[in-house]
């Protein structure tokens, strides 16, 4: 393969890529679960779901980092109703990635130290950020569709946006679902949608990240220099004759 070919440098910022990882993971993670949950299904795909998600708790670890990034943006954001969810959404997110990093770490080191109301907590909050996270992408998307932009850059934003919309969609029916039932409480808080609804929704969501992850990375990518695209044009063309 050409050295000119952009699906080499592609394929090397995916594979440098921690959160394109995570997210491929989850995809494979929720699609083992999906297996194991058919009748007859052997435990092995079960065991393989249960280990993928030990990995991705490896990869978030320090997630909250990023948030930083993200409240940085608040403060220069043009819009003041999105600069407040965007800042509203840097605090919530900090928050449950601490938490999600105790629990991954309680795991990782067998202690059990946290109870399961800790995680019941975590999951709630980030319900809420499912949520909140949904409402951002949805009024970006609204603002982008209304100021008439049509450029290549603007039509590939409005994708991501869509694809994020997806994401927290299926976060949110999956976190239904998981946070129900308060623990050591008997009856549910509200009607759950079915476990295989929330494995099927957790998978579009997975499958809706990886998607953006890809894209940006692509775009990323530096455009090509006319000498290079001329040579592999001329290389080309000999090549057919």
């Amino acid at each position: 393969m050409s050295s000119d070919c952009p699906l080499v440098p592609f394929g090397c910022a995916l594979h440098a890529s921690t959160d394109f990882r995570e997210k491929l993971y989850k995809v494979l993670q929720y699609a083992a679960k999906l297996a194991a949950s058919q009748p007859g299904a052997s435990k092995r795909a079960g065991h393989i779901a249960a280990t993928l998600s030990q990995s991705r708790g490896v990869f978030k670890l320090l997630k909250l980092v990023n948030n930083v990034e993200s409240y940085q943006k608040s403060l220069v954001e043009a819009d003041p109703v999105l600069a407040r969810l965007c800042k509203l959404e840097a605090y919530l997110n900090t928050i449950v990635s601490a938490m999600q990093d105790l629990i991954t770490i309680d795991k990782l080191c067998l202690t059990n130290a946290l109870s399961k109301q800790f995680s019941w907590w975590m999951n709630f909050l980030d319900l809420l950020l499912s949520v909140l996270l949904a409402i951002i992408a949805s009024y970006s998307h609204r603002q982008l569709l209304t100021s008439g932009v049509d450029s290549p850059k603007a039509q590939r934003q409005l994708l991501l946006l869509r694809l994020e919309l997806g994401v927290r969609i299926g976060d949110a029916i999956a976190l239904l679902q998981e946070t129900s039932k308060y623990p050591g409480s008997s009856q549910p808080m509200w009607s759950a949608p079915s476990a295989r609804t929330a494995m099927l929704a957790s998978l579009a969501s997975a499958a809706c990240a990886t998607s953006a992850v890809a894209i940006k990375k692509w775009a990323a990518l530096p455009a090509p220099s006319p000498v290079s695209v001329a040579v592999a044009a001329i290389g080309t063309v000999k090549k057919v004759r």
